[in-house]
């Protein structure tokens, strides 16, 4: 049953709803999967996808006449071209750090061996330092009191009076 004839056309179906026909190839094999799990391989006609297999996986439940699709996809061959292994953003911000500095221009390759092994320590934390000014103006009231005292109006020590540009 597993390469049937019945099992074979309704891969092809499972497969034509998710792909179009032309991409994909005559039937190629059988996989068992165990515990009554199989898939069926076709050959992959999709620009791009060399070596990689349209895979559908059935199973035959029990009291049912015909099988049952379970998934269906596109997977690779072991000489099949693949993605490299995903690295985190983390260790690949380390690893640029520690090739270039802050501008982003690449290091000499003297300073390279030894910025890498601090990066990979101790992520860089940058800060950026804020500095305030405070100044005090005197209100109308202020300056009225003080020159009713001493005719004059006088700072204290280490205040900072801002004049007024309006």
């Amino acid at each position: 049953m597993r390469d049937s004839e019945e099992s074979i056309a309704l891969a092809e179906a499972a497969l034509r709803e998710i792909t179009e026909r032309k991409f994909v190839g005559n039937f190629h094999d059988v996989v068992d999967e165990g515990e009554g799990v199989y898939s069926l391989r076709f050959v992959s006609n999709s620009p791009g996808f060399r070596d990689w297999w349209w895979t559908v996986t059935l199973t035959q439940v029990d009291g049912a006449e015909a099988p049952t699709v379970l998934e269906c996809g596109l997977l690779p061959d072991a000489d099949a071209l693949l993605a490299p292994e995903w690295v985190p953003w983390a260790k690949r911000l380390a690893r640029f750090r520690a090739t270039h500095d802050s501008q982003g221009n690449p290091l000499p390759e003297g300073e390279e061996a030894a910025s890498e092994e601090t990066a990979e320590r101790a992520p860089r934390i940058r800060t950026r330092k804020r500095t305030r000014t405070r100044t005090r103006r005197r209100t109308d009231s202020a300056k009225s009191e003080g020159s009713a005292e001493s005719g004059a109006t006088t700072e204290p020590e280490g205040s900072v009076a801002e004049a007024s540009a309006d």
